[in-house]
């Protein structure tokens, strides 16, 4: 089985540190942290799928857990910015969140079809929020971050592009 670097673009990521304190940072990253389109649903989705998917074939099981792997490198990244940020890395969305993550945002899926779409579906979305980030933050160093994220998620959408072309086309 492939080891996790080949699911990111390169083992490390720029030094994690923010230019000032800015709260309303904060809570835009912990939308991504774990809101309702985060890295912590990502991380559960793909656990999930990897449980079920394990005895039907272990190579995309083997793909999604490795891919896991590198969202919960996302998602402790996240909670640095966040804590620099003077923000807490509560588990739920930024200020506007009154609700706190919870199971019913993974999406379970009912084949392996349809959880890679949706899989593939979460890396864009999680794509547009990172863009949607970078116009708001000024800050140099917490974008810098964000787009070496964005490359790893890149990735994963190719990765699941090509699982989908080369099982179900």
């Amino acid at each position: 089985m492939k080891k996790s670097k080949y699911f990111q673009t390169k083992p490390d990521h720029p030094i994690i540190k923010v230019c000032k304190p800015n709260s309303y940072y904060a809570s835009l990253l912990r939308d991504s942290f774990a809101g309702r389109d985060s890295e912590m649903t990502k991380i559960c989705q793909y656990l999930y799928h990897h449980f079920l998917i394990s005895d039907i074939n272990k190579e995309i099981a083997g793909i999604l857990y490795n891919i896991a792997k590198v969202e919960m490198k996302h998602m402790e990244i996240l909670a640095q910015l966040i804590l620099q940020l003077d923000g807490d890395p509560l588990f739920k969305g930024g200020e506007d969140s009154k609700s706190y993550w919870n199971g019913g945002c993974v999406y379970y899926g009912i084949n392996i079809y349809d959880m890679l779409r949706k899989d593939l579906a979460s890396e864009y979305k999680a794509l547009k929020n990172y863009e949607e980030h970078l116009l708001i933050i000024q800050d140099e160093c917490i974008k810098d971050v964000l787009k070496r994220i964005m490359e790893d998620e890149n990735i994963h959408i190719e990765l699941l592009n090509s699982i989908i072309k080369d099982y179900f086309r």
